[in-house]
């Protein structure tokens, strides 16, 4: 069963400014649509399909391509619960919802 894209849109904080060749990297990992970088290069703008991955699958792509991440507290707390809110928003879209008056699935 194939979804319709489920675009997410995602400022990350990292560690060093991102240079532009490892931003190629990034941005060739399947189910990202852009990256860029903002301000000084220290945060990027990153734009995913939920429907292909989760912030949660990325993250370690993302290590893996050389883009080093923030290891400060609060950003880890931030990429936490946005890979927790992907898991819950990919869940919800593939729900089929019923209301009290359809009869469930014969299944």
């Amino acid at each position: 069963m194939t979804h319709a894209p489920l675009p997410r849109r995602l400022i990350l904080a990292l560690d060093s400014a991102a240079d532009p060749t490892t931003l190629a990297r990034v941005a060739a990992i399947a189910g990202i649509a852009e990256i860029s970088p903002n301000d000084d290069g220290r945060r990027v703008t990153l734009s995913y399909d939920l429907n292909r991955a989760t912030l949660g699958e990325l993250e370690p792509l993302l290590t893996a391509a050389g883009l080093v991440l923030s290891r400060r507290r609060l950003h880890r707390w931030r990429r936490g619960w946005a890979a927790f809110q992907d898991d819950n928003i990919r869940s919800n879209t593939r729900l089929r919802h019923q209301c009290c008056c359809t009869p469930p699935d014969q299944r």
